[in-house]
């Protein structure tokens, strides 16, 4: 499937929670309350801490012609964005997966694609390992640069300043 065939299908058929990976649709997990606690001061401590950008938790970004991902929480440049349309990988500054329930795919699968499209800044958040794994560097198979910082675990938004000090 195509993104955009992905995209009119999508509306109709009430795909909210779905991803389009290399052209097949993916169900996305069930939300937990520490994903969306964590999501949400993700955003609010990146928003606070990069006032040059646009935050969203939770925007469609368009990667290719085959793969539309629901990053949990997405840093834009504002002048290259349409309200109207998905978010397009080259206006993508940050994105921030919140590996709770999906932590293979978010470790695994996504970052490569992220890389792929040459997001230049990708950051999976393990909070019950208290780890913010930064990836950065994009190459065509993954991040060339990858960095751990850990935080105290329930304390997430704590590590955004040191991950952009760095």
């Amino acid at each position: 499937m195509t993104a955009d065939e992905y995209f009119a299908v999508a509306s109709v058929a009430g795909w909210d929670r779905t991803e389009l990976i290399e052209g097949f649709v993916y169900d996305m997990s069930p939300e937990h309350l520490l994903h969306a606690r964590t999501v949400m001061a993700l955003a609010q401590s990146l928003a606070s801490q990069r006032p040059d950008l646009g935050v969203v938790a939770s925007a469609s970004v368009l990667l290719d012609e085959l793969t539309v991902l629901q990053p949990d929480v997405v840093a834009y440049r504002p002048a290259g964005a349409d309200d109207d349309a998905p978010l397009a990988a080259g206006v993508v500054e940050i994105v921030v997966e919140v590996a709770v329930s999906t932590t293979t795919r978010d470790t695994e699968v996504k970052p490569p694609l992220y890389a792929k499209a040459g997001i230049p800044d990708c950051w999976v958040v393990l909070p019950r390992d208290g780890v913010l794994r930064r990836s950065r560097d994009p190459a065509r198979g993954g991040y060339r640069t990858t960095r751990e910082h850990p935080f105290e675990i329930g304390d997430a938004a704590a590590a955004v300043g040191a991950v952009l000090a760095s």
